[in-house]
């Protein structure tokens, strides 16, 4: 077990034996030297590795590899909306052409659905209606493959 400290320093304190009690327990004062120095909470390590240990006690995710490493469906900035504000339509740009089974939602600001349209893959623009959509702020919602690509607030003036 890891112990923070309410002071700025550039170690953890560490029990190597949290099971026992006492001296039995190893408490190790400064058992952890940090590249880094941390107050009061644990530091952050922006490429910390969840993967097994091997004879680690605190190991229960069993967790083999990287996880969460996915190709993106679209480029970085890979999509647009213009104009916003905007008053009966509004265009969503696809640099490349839209991925396959892309689906364009317009939602009001607790989230009901509006209006909702396919994306024909490789289409590079869609035109979006607000003709039914009152003045106020709506979110444009992307979405691919069961996974939300892209959310944009927008906003309809008449």
């Amino acid at each position: 077990i890891l112990l923070n400290h309410m002071h700025r320093t550039a170690y953890m304190s560490l029990i190597k034996a949290p099971n026992e009690s006492g001296n039995a327990m190893q408490f190790v004062p400064k058992g952890v030297d940090l590249p880094v120095f941390s107050v009061r909470s644990l530091p952050n390590f922006p490429n910390f590795r969840l993967y097994d240990l091997p004879g680690s006690p605190c190991d229960t995710l069993d967790i083999d590899g990287p996880v969460g490493v996915t190709t993106p469906l679209l480029p970085e900035g890979g999509l647009r909306m213009y104009p916003n504000p905007a008053t009966d339509e509004v265009q969503i740009a696809f640099e490349g052409g839209a991925p396959p089974g892309v689906r364009v939602s317009v939602t009001d600001l607790t989230g009901r659905v509006l209006f909702g349209t396919g994306v024909p893959a490789g289409t590079e623009v869609r035109a979006v209606s607000l003709v039914n959509c009152p003045a106020g702020l709506y979110f444009v919602r992307v979405e691919a493959a069961g996974q939300l690509l892209w959310v944009k607030k927008l906003s309809v003036i008449k």
